[in-house]
């Protein structure tokens, strides 16, 4: 009985994995999808594309859909190829269901895994229904660790953005942790059935492949037949195909094969080269992978697979082919030198019967002469011409040489442009991110000189609020107990206003710090160009507050000093009418005492010091 769920796990320094019945498989396969597709029955015409991961998987599916649906697939047409095309595994089998006939299918499953039919030697059963077809591809194993690695290391749902290659080795090599089981297992399940009627075997699928793409099409267009092998016999379609299908062409395309936002930023179709392994194994890395092949796959038809590509070291193959070359001379000029023992030993015969029977065969031996001698002269000729095929056999071998050496010299020109593209790409981004960087300080410019603006109309709505009491005060002197209960109230609202502005310049200078330290932070992972950048910003708008600050005290000083001459007003104004009105009532003396009285009382309710003596009298004077 099977469980309904996955268990989710990673190791320390490995990707993140799911373990479902019992195998390994990507975080985000889900158990019900896996178990119907192990159920799935296929159709009589259905295409399987089955590899282990990273042995030409997509680059089939790609030149595949071209041959089964033609115009209908195109260059950055229609949906992802992960959708037209997709993993059976990964979608299950009822995704399946919903695609069109003839249904294009992927899969990463080993033999036993594998849906089928019951499976005859020929590719119809015995009462003529039609077999799936399978295409089996296969590459080397370290090339296909390799890209396994760059694989895991691109795609998010492994969380392993920052793998490291010696500990994915360790892993693949070892097998029983990693998603779709053991490279070796997966291949040797594969073995017996390469020559089925129904597969189509692909071996070393990148190497035959970049040096003969077109013979690779026209192969997989002649076992899919039917339309597929029309459009292959087309030598216009098959070579517009061919070039749809080239690395270059597939580079350019990326959206095709995956949504970006699963990738990391790597694209999807990297390198798809013979030997990158060079570039990451150690020598003692590839002797393991050597002695691993050797153990699992010795007595098989695949013990003696890639061994010009996994050999470590590239100039033995050049030193094979120099012994070999050494090797057919030799045999040559044994040749040579045989043929001409022969011809001495049976011109010694030809004299010895010429003197015996001279006399009686003289015109007989001239005859056999001249024929000799045409005979000589036809194996002469033979022998050129076969000399001239070996010359023209050997240099057409040069020449196809010499032809692949450009083409890797053209991929990496191609690839030195890609990188240059990317950096050019790189400037632009770091442009729009300043660019960006002004806006955002033109904005918050903007929002002070709005803040300033409101500002200053406050305060012009408080001066006409001012006047206005100013003249009540004037006109209803005789409620002089109820203007100071309102004054004190004014005040008493003033003061909360002022301490609320106050307030509210402390948020927002909080504010401002706090964007200060985030807009720091983010500035301090940049370059240090853009420090020196920042910094200097940072110092014009410390300066830039500073004025700010300066201005808003000089104007606060100036509406103290506005405030305290109209309360000096005020004080006159008030003792004139109580002198007025307390005249004959009153001494001068008393008065005086009461004017000052006053004058101190009205100061102490603006929340202003008493003026001393010599300056009460001076003004009630």
């Amino acid at each position: 009985m099977h469980s309904t769920s996955k268990l989710l796990f990673q190791n320390l320094g490995h990707p993140k994995q799911a373990m479902i019945d019992g195998e390994v498989w990507p975080p985000v396969f889900l158990p019900e999808n896996v178990r119907s597709a192990k159920k799935m029955v296929p159709l009589g015409t259905d295409v399987f594309v089955c590899t282990y991961p990273k042995c030409g998987t997509t680059w089939i599916q790609h030149i595949c859909s071209q041959l089964l649906y033609n115009n209908e697939y195109g260059p950055g047409q229609g949906k992802e190829l992960c959708f037209t095309s997709p993993m059976i595994e990964r979608l299950g089998a009822a995704f399946c269901d919903s695609l069109k006939y003839p249904r294009l299918l992927k899969t990463h499953f080993s033999w036993a895994n594998l849906p089928k039919r019951h499976l005859q030697q020929s590719a119809t059963t015995t009462n003529g229904t039609a077999q799936p077809k399978y295409i089996f591809a296969v590459r080397n194993p370290k090339d296909c660790c390799v890209s396994y690695f760059h694989h895991n290391c691109n795609f998010k749902i492994y969380e392993w953005a920052h793998g490291q290659f010696d500990d994915f080795f360790e892993l693949f090599i070892d097998g029983r942790l990693m998603a779709f089981g053991d490279y070796f297992e997966h291949l040797l399940s594969w073995l017996p059935h390469l020559s089925d009627a129904n597969v189509l075997f692909l071996k070393s699928v990148f190497e035959d492949m970049l040096n003969d793409l077109e013979r690779s099409v026209r192969k997989i267009g002649h076992f899919l037949g039917g339309n597929a092998e029309k459009l292959v016999n087309n030598q216009q379609t098959l070579s517009r195909i061919v070039a749809e299908s080239r690395l270059e062409a597939m580079q350019r395309d990326q959206q095709r094969w995956f949504p970006g936002t699963a990738l990391n930023g790597e694209s999807f179709v990297r390198k798809g080269t013979s030997r990158d392994w060079k570039n990451y194994m150690s020598k003692a890395q590839s002797d393991r992978m050597d002695r691993a092949f050797r153990q699992k796959l010795a007595g098989t038809v695949a013990e003696n697979w890639w061994r010009t590509e996994m050999r470590w070291n590239e100039t033995e193959e050049e030193e094979e082919e120099k012994k070999e070359e050494m090797r057919r001379e030799e045999e040559k000029e044994n040749e040579q030198e045989q043929r001409e023992t022969k011809k001495e030993e049976e011109e010694k015969k030809e004299e010895k019967r010429e003197e015996k029977e001279k006399e009686q065969e003289q015109r007989e031996t001239k005859k056999e002469e001249e024929e000799e001698e045409k005979k000589e002269e036809m194996r002469r000729e033979e022998e050129k011409e076969n000399e001239q095929e070996q010359r023209e056999t050997k240099k057409e071998e040069e020449e196809k040489k010499e032809e692949m050496r450009k083409e890797e010299k053209e991929n990496e020109q191609e690839q030195r442009e890609t990188k240059k593209e990317e950096e050019e790409e790189e400037k632009k981004e770091e442009m729009r991110r300043e660019e960006e960087k002004e806006n955002e300080q033109e904005q918050r410019e903007t929002k002070k000189e709005e803040e300033e603006k409101k500002e200053e109309k406050r305060e012009e709505e408080e001066k006409e609020q001012e006047q206005r009491e100013t003249k009540k005060e004037e006109e209803e002197e005789e409620k002089k107990e109820e203007m100071r209960k309102e004054e004190k109230e004014n005040e008493q609202e003033q003061r909360e206003t002022k301490k609320e502005e106050e307030e509210e310049e402390k948020k927002e200078e909080m504010r401002r710090e706090e964007e200060k330290e985030n807009e720091q932070e983010q500035r301090e992972t940049k370059k240090e160009e853009e420090e020196k950048k920042k910094e200097k910003r940072e110092e014009e708008e410390k300066e830039q507050e500073q004025r700010e600050t300066k201005k808003e005290e000089e104007e606060e000083e100036k509406k103290e000093e506005k405030r305290r001459e109209e309360e000096k007003e005020q004080e006159q104004r008030e003792t004139k009418k109580e002198e007025e009105d307390d005249s004959g009532m009153e001494s001068g003396d008393d008065l005086l005492e009461r004017t000052g009285k006053v004058s101190d009382d009205s100061l102490r309710l603006n929340g202003s010091p008493a003026p001393q003596g010599p300056t009460t009298t001076t003004d009630s004077k």
